[in-house]
């Protein structure tokens, strides 16, 4: 990931707050969301979302690969088994 640093209103930063913890994500998350969503629509416009199955298959094995790096050493208790 790459770190941006921007600037908010104060409405902005109200409303981030609310829905993040509303949703029960960090606002981090909700603002690659919301960015996410915003660029494909954008991107569609321009014909640059048509993503390939197989570049879709990247992204899934990626996100995979990086929740069983999280999870390693990490072990649920009986309870959630």
């Amino acid at each position: 990931m790459v770190q941006k640093q921007l600037h908010i209103t104060r409405a902005q930063n109200e409303a981030l707050k609310r829905q993040a913890k509303e949703r029960g994500i960090s606002e981090e998350e909700l603002v690659r969301r919301i960015l996410s969503d915003a660029l494909r629509i954008e991107d569609n416009d321009k014909q640059l979302a048509g993503e390939s199955e197989s570049t879709r298959q990247e992204a899934i094995d990626g996100l995979l690969d990086s929740t069983r790096e999280l999870a390693k050493g990490r072990r649920l208790t009986s309870r959630f088994r």
